[in-house]
């Protein structure tokens, strides 16, 4: 279901000529911006081949906001394409690593997560030091789903980033993990300065701790 109500009844051609205009509808606010286009274009990919194919065209040129969005929908439409075409995405989102956009990188880090392999965890792993902690969120998710067992103590060293935003993604990710041994490296972000921090960590306990007493 789409955030913004409006775009689902729109046919793909109306979806299109959405994404080809700069103008937004006046209860969509310049801040939504982002994610008005990561919408439209989640719908343009999942509706098939010839959605993808118009976003793949609409790249260069794009700015970042609608970048970000054609990264994030690519691999919605993941089981329209060929093999080759799958390939070709993969290919695409692996050269947008080294954008100087943080929202790019993680919107392509992310992408790639959705492609269900592993191949391309050393050309992800590195993106750990980078400077956005959006970049590194969207590591922390690439590497649970991945390779949960390195993603594990990586996890843990970052419940003690000085950034909230990270903290926050290890606790997310950590949950998803479902190992009750990480409450007890956990328990302390209870108390965090943070809120969002201390809301991911109560929810974190909250399933961790039920994990644990259904265990046999």
């Amino acid at each position: 279901m789409s955030y913004f109500k409006e775009l689902e009844e729109r046919s793909p051609s109306g979806l299109m000529e959405v994404f080809d205009s700069d103008a937004l509808p006046p209860d969509v606010s310049e801040e939504e911006r982002p994610l008005w286009f990561e919408e439209v274009a989640i719908l343009l990919a999942e509706g098939g081949e010839a959605g993808v194919d118009f976003l793949t065209q609409r790249i260069e040129g794009a700015d970042t906001a609608k970048l970000a969005a054609i990264l994030s929908a690519l691999t919605f439409g993941k089981e329209h394409l060929s093999e080759d075409k799958r390939a070709k995405a993969r290919d695409l989102l692996l050269s947008f690593l080294g954008h100087p956009d943080e929202l790019v990188v993680a919107r392509a880090v992310d992408s790639l997560g959705h492609l269900d392999d592993q191949e391309e965890t050393e050309r992800v792993w590195p993106l750990l030091r980078h400077p956005s902690p959006y970049v590194v969120a969207s590591v922390h998710r690439f590497l649970r789903q991945h390779a949960p067992e390195k993603a594990w103590p990586i996890l843990l060293d970052g419940l003690k980033s000085p950034d909230p935003i990270v903290r926050q993604s290890a606790l997310d990710e950590l949950d998803e993990l479902g190992r009750p041994e990480a409450l007890a490296a956990i328990r302390p972000l209870l108390d965090d300065e943070d809120a969002d921090v201390r809301q991911a960590a109560e929810t974190a306990v909250e399933h961790l701790e039920q994990y644990l007493a259904e265990a046999p």
